[in-house]
């Protein structure tokens, strides 16, 4: 699940960045690790 999670994260740091960006970093989630 945490797969399916990270490639959503990517494929939507595509499209909202700001979003995505702002809710990696509340949730200490980092897609580029």
């Amino acid at each position: 699940m945490i797969e399916r999670q990270r490639e959503a994260s990517l494929f939507y740091l595509l499209f909202y960045p700001s979003e995505l960006e702002k809710t990696i970093l509340a949730n200490g989630f980092d897609p580029y690790t």
